[in-house]
């Protein structure tokens, strides 16, 4: 495109007409719409590397999430506590109650009281040792407090699970 330069006489000036400012205004808006462009492209890049970082985040959370889910699936939670019963006598008698309140069976159960198995032939309470308690049950062994051997007790119970990690339970157990 050809600029005219048609000169005034009168004021010695350039005279513009309409086409010639036609022209820069394009052009002054091709390059406002080319450097808006360039940065809602640059912005949008920025934006994308953000989101691609958050939801890598966020896949690391769920992933974990799971595995401690995964876990909590293998994991048996054996609590010790001592429960009141009527005895047939009708007096109150007491028995030590285990709870699986976990989603998998407990293997090896140990229960000790201030340090001792109470699985062992020599303890006060000489109790048969549980083969396993599933998810959800129980055992119990009656209690016959001997001289000497009453609570409060410092009780530890320990199992294995299908986690592999051994599994354990401390508490004090009072009347």
């Amino acid at each position: 495109m050809r600029f005219s330069r048609s000169w005034s006489k009168r004021t010695g000036r350039h005279n513009v007409n309409a086409t010639e400012i036609a022209t820069v205004v394009a052009a002054a808006t091709s390059v406002l719409a080319l450097w808006l462009s360039w940065r809602a492209n640059a912005r949008s890049a920025r934006n994308e590397k953000k989101s691609n970082e958050i939801q890598q985040q966020l896949l690391g959370i769920e992933e974990e999430r799971e595995a401690k889910r995964d876990a909590l699936e293998r994991r048996a939670d054996v609590v010790v506590a001592l429960e009141a019963y009527p005895s047939s006598s009708g007096r109150t008698a007491w028995r030590l109650r285990l709870r699986n309140g976990g989603r998998c069976e407990a293997r090896e159960v140990n229960v000790t009281l201030n340090g001792d198995s109470i699985f062992e032939p020599n303890h006060p309470i000489g109790a048969e040792r549980p083969e396993a308690i599933g998810a959800g049950g129980t055992w119990a062994c009656p209690l016959a407090t001997a001289s000497g051997f009453n609570p409060p007790w410092n009780a530890e119970v320990t199992w294995q699970d299908e986690s592999g990690e051994p599994g354990r339970h401390r508490t004090t157990l009072t009347f």
